[in-house]
C-alpha cells in the first residue's frame, strides 16, 4: 500500500513539475467519517471506519479543475453479523479508495463552494474471527460530492466536504473537515 502512495504522489509530482510556472496546483489532506453500506452478504452490512483522504490537483481555470483522491483506512469499525437468529461482532475496515474526479467550483471572495464528480475503486475489508469471515471486495462506482472552501490567506483554505460513491455492491457516505495548500512552480513551492 505504501508503495501504491509513494508512486502515486511520484507521478503527480513529475507532471507537476513539467507544467506550465503559472499553473494553480493545490494539496489537500482531510480527516473523515463514513458510512459504508455493503450489499454482498444479507442482511446488509453497515459501518462507519474512520479514513483519511489526500487530494492533488490543478485548477484549469478560476471555475473548473481536475484532482486525484486516495483515502485510506485510518481505523476500524464494529459491525453485527447476523445469521438465522444468531449475531456475532465483526470488524469493518476501508483499506483505501482511489478516484478522479472533475471539480467545479465558485470563487466567491473568501468562500469557495464546490461540485465534484468522477469515478473511484473503494476496498473494503470486514473480518470476525468467530465466524471465520475474512471478506474483501472492490467496488468501483460512480463518485459526486459538493464542499465548502473558507480561505485563510491566498494560497492555504480550510475545507468541509461530503462525498457519496455509488456501487452495484454497496455504497460510501464521506464527511471530512481538510486543509488545503494552493501552489505553483513559479513561486517555489
Amino acid at each position: 500500500m505504501a508503495t501504491r502512495i509513494v508512486f502515486l504522489c511520484t507521478v503527480l509530482w513529475t507532471s507537476c513539475a513539467f507544467a506550465d510556472d503559472a499553473a494553480p496546483f493545490y494539496a489537500s489532506a482531510s480527516l473523515d467519517g463514513t458510512h459504508v453500506k455493503n450489499r454482498l452478504n444479507q442482511p446488509e452490512m453497515v459501518s462507519s471506519p474512520t479514513v483519511g483522504a489526500f487530494r492533488m490537483g490543478y485548477l484549469l481555470n478560476p471555475y473548473v479543475g481536475v484532482e486525484g483522491e486516495g483515502i485510506l483506512g485510518l481505523a476500524d469499525s464494529s459491525v453485527a453479523i447476523c445469521n438465522g437468529g444468531s449475531c456475532s461482532s465483526a470488524q469493518s475496515r476501508v483499506n483505501s479508495q482511489w478516484g478522479a474526479m472533475v471539480r467545479f467550483q465558485l470563487p466567491l471572495s473568501r468562500w469557495v463552494p464546490y461540485l465534484r464528480i468522477g469515478g473511484a475503486q473503494l476496498r473494503v475489508e470486514t473480518s470476525s474471527s468467530s465466524q471465520q469471515l475474512d471478506l474483501r471486495q472492490s467496488m468501483p462506482g460512480l463518485v459526486f460530492g459538493a464542499g465548502l472552501g473558507v480561505h485563510i490567506d491566498h494560497q492555504r483554505q480550510i475545507f468541509l466536504d461530503v462525498e457519496h460513491l455509488k456501487s452495484t455492491s454497496g455504497s460510501i457516505d464521506v464527511f471530512g473537515l481538510g486543509y488545503s495548500q494552493s501552489f505553483s512552480f513559479a513561486d517555489g513551492y
